[in-house]
């Protein structure tokens, strides 16, 4: 495992004069928690042109075949001479008119857009199937094309090093489709920028870094000591021994682990998943990733709990269980009904060439435990102590499904949800879904995987779902395997509904979304039908990929005898990305037209939409928005943002710092006034931003998504922050800012 730009112990002398920051204050910090930095490769200037052969990134296939849909006389067709993709090239006219003789705010499903999806038998285990989507053809994702025309590649957290001839579309099929509206006003209408910054303020917004809060430490089982210089925008680069964790967990040495590195700091938190407990409103339960080296990418998956509505955070830490792994991502959790909280793991194994690419899969890390593996981790709801999780099922490690140490299939984007509904006769059952792909399909190796066959480059894409029944105790029974690519959520009656999208022609074409639901517990599916379709955009001006892009929600009150279902979407085919909103309320087979969901006169960026029901019906959809300007030179804001770090030297620019924000809707979508900002604080997202494909490259990272809840009269968001909030972040690291907002 290489250590990339250092030639001496990391952590027995201070780093050199020309690794040091600009700011006193900065190195007194890093002084203080016995910081050292060193030197990384040279990085290209931010937002200048990679050549093919300028990014060791990992060719991963990603197209998922489909019919093209009707594009409605070449609206949908590639770029023009001379123009970029995904930069604003398509025409904005509206992709999907109202079919004549219906109502305008209505949409007629597509039929035969997809291939119908049908239920597969899985492998041997308890309610498993598995949905199938055909994979149509491998493009070249390496060495002819740039990482910056890969922007909605998401191969397992983009850390798969495979071969050119490898598919592993499965791990990919997690952009949502929906159709495009006009680029007409929202329906609350426009809001002054000076009126969205003073909302915070205006409607009683109260938030607090959670992860500031605790000093948290791990010992990693891959030890990445790397690191990049202020000269980049890291202003606590590397890893850092720990000065000492608060959080009361298992620092390490782990049981499972073959090493004994010593443990480190947990310095960034993103990507985020957050709920309220069903059984106390004051209950609320966060989890992350916690990186240890945001350059390497190093992470576990962390939690953050607050007993008292988000107020203060005083459990928190890495959840064990999985330390034997080089990471565990995309986190993700739910609670069932008597308050345990669940979380699904993600783990898997890689280390790190002397240019700091990842090789994925590696059989030189841990060779004694599965490459990759899903798992569950349990947090019993009378728990104490960070260190009190069920991890074992039966003795056994509590694993949904295991990647053979040399074979595949290999996972990604796991999500969970849990039946809290008294009413329905599936109360309690934990429902798990992932999307599954092939990393060696021309191998031969079966490693005596019982869904191998499912997912070939030959063979359907499969996507599995997989339940298990919970008990009062935390315990659950066996489960089978799962779902990715989709977002599973459960109607008060029990109907679980899943919504899965797919893509083709290289993430520069159309976005696909389409739903399915099982009215039995998991046992039976309806075959897929398509919602719409949209485009989507690279984000602009920074390096942070653009992400998954979509949000799904279920209601929790009938309209019109149906209970409503809901989709939010990125969309920017002709421009900087905006949001939109569409709802259902014949249970899935009309669609109303989108609407708009950002209010900005700007042409200013939203995106990474999340989406959540209350209880009372009331619709919290959230976002990232780009509309504030970053703070100007020598003002107190910009020097809390830390702008000062960022080279792009960003004061007072336009459509790249970054709010959270949210809209409110009554059940028919109606909205509940205008957007209102959930940050204190305008925030750089260029600072000590993870980087997902190497040391080496700048593309980063913020997070695919961020999370959300709304429960007790409350909406809630975690997302991520750069703020030195209170001088509690005073290196700005990725912090993960809960708000509170009271729902009319």
């Amino acid at each position: 495992m290489a250590n990339v730009g250092r030639a001496r112990d990391p952590f027995g002398e201070p780093a050199d004069g020309n690794d040091s920051p600009s700011s006193g204050e900065l190195g007194q910090e890093r002084e203080r928690r016995g910081h050292l930095a060193c030197r990384g490769p040279t990085i290209p200037p931010l937002g200048a042109r990679m050549r093919g052969d300028d990014v060791p990134a990992e060719c991963v296939e990603f197209q998922l075949g489909e019919r093209l849909p009707d594009d409605g006389g070449g609206r949908f067709s590639g770029p023009r001479a001379r123009e970029l993709p995904l930069r604003g090239e398509w025409d904005s006219r509206d992709a999907c008119a109202a079919p004549a003789g219906r109502l305008a705010d209505e949409e007629e499903l597509g039929v035969g857009v997809l291939p119908e999806v049908v239920t597969k038998t899985g492998a041997p285990q308890l309610g498993s199937s598995a949905l199938a989507v055909e994979v149509e053809r491998r493009p070249d994702a390496c060495g002819r094309e740039a990482i910056h025309k890969l922007p909605h590649l998401h191969g397992v957290t983009m850390l798969m090093a495979v071969k050119a001839r490898i598919g592993v579309a499965a791990a990919l099929c997690f952009g949502v489709c929906t159709a495009a509206a006009h680029a007409a006003a929202p329906p609350q209408g426009y809001q002054s920028d000076a009126a969205f910054a003073a909302s915070y303020a205006s409607h009683h917004v109260t938030s607090v870094e959670a992860t500031a809060q605790q000093v948290s430490c791990y010992a990693p089982e891959v030890l990445y000591t790397a690191a990049l210089t202020t000269a980049v925008g890291f202003t606590d680069p590397g890893a850092t021994r720990c000065p000492g964790a608060t959080t009361g967990e298992d620092v390490g040495p782990y049981a499972q682990q073959d090493v004994r590195n010593p443990p480190m700091l947990v310095k960034d938190h993103s990507e985020s998943d957050l709920h309220v407990d069903p059984t106390n409103e004051r209950h609320l339960i966060g989890v992350s990733k916690w990186f240890v080296n945001a350059e390497g990418y190093n992470h576990l998956t962390g939690f953050y709990e607050s007993f008292d509505g988000g107020a203060s955070w005083p459990q928190q830490g890495h959840i064990p269980g999985y330390e034997g792994w080089t990471d565990n991502s995309d986190p993700a959790g739910a609670f069932d009904p008597w308050g345990n909280f669940y979380v699904v793991e993600l783990a898997y194994m890689f280390d790190y060439t002397p240019a700091g690419t990842h090789n994925f899969l590696s059989p030189q890390v841990n060779p004694g435990l599965s490459r990759m593996v899903l798992g569950i981790a349990v947090r019993p709801r009378d728990a104490t102590t960070a260190r009190t999780w069920l991890t074992a099922r039966g003795g056994q490690p509590d694993f949904i499904s295991t990647t053979p140490f040399s074979g595949l299939p290999t996972f990604d984007k796991q999500w969970i949800a849990i039946d809290t509904n008294k009413a329905s006769k599936h109360f309690g059952r934990v429902y798990v879904s992932w999307a599954i792909g092939s990393a060696n399909a021309d191998e031969g190796e079966s490693g005596g995987n019982a869904y191998r066959a499912n997912v070939t480059q030959s063979a359907p894409l499969a996507i599995y779902e997989s339940y298990a029944d919970a008990r009062p105790d935390g315990t659950h029974t066996n489960s089978g395997f799962g779902d990715n690519g989709s977002l599973p959520h459960i109607a008060p009656d029990g109907t679980v509904w899943m919504e899965t999208s797919s893509f083709r022609g290289g993430g520069e074409g159309v976005f696909t979304p389409s739903l399915t639901s099982s009215r039995n517990g998991g046992v039976d599916w309806t075959p897929r039908r398509v919602i719409a379709r949209h485009l989507p955009s690279e984000y602009d001006n920074t390096t942070f990929r653009s992400a998954f892009g979509e949000a799904f929600g279920v209601g929790t009150h009938k309209l019109r005898g149906h209970y409503p279902l809901y989709l939010a979407y990125e969309n920017g085919p002709a421009g900087p990305v905006r949001l939109y909103l569409t709802a259902s309320f014949d249970g899935g087979a009309h669609w109303r037209r989108p609407i708009v969901v950002n209010d900005s006169r700007s042409s200013a960026e939203a995106l990474q939409p999340g989406l959540a029901v209350a209880p009372n019906g009331t619709v919290v959809v959230t976002f990232y928005d780009r509309r504030l300007a970053c703070p100007t030179r020598d003002s107190a804001e910009a020097k809390g943002a830390g702008l000062g770090f960022d080279l792009v030297q960003a004061f007072g620019r336009s459509n790249y710092c970054m709010n959270t924000a949210v809209q409110l809707y009554r059940p028919g979508l109606k909205p509940i006034g205008h957007n209102i900002r959930m940050s204190p604080h305008t925030w750089d997202p260029q600072l000590n931003a993870a980087r997902y494909v190497c040391i080496c490259s700048p593309a980063s990272f913020i997070g695919d998504y961020f999370g959300v809840d709304a429960r007790g009269g409350y909406a809630y968001t975690s997302s991520v922050s750069t703020y030195n909030e209170g001088a509690r972040n005073p290196l700005f690291d990725q912090q993960q800012d809960v708000a509170r907002l009271k729902i009319p």
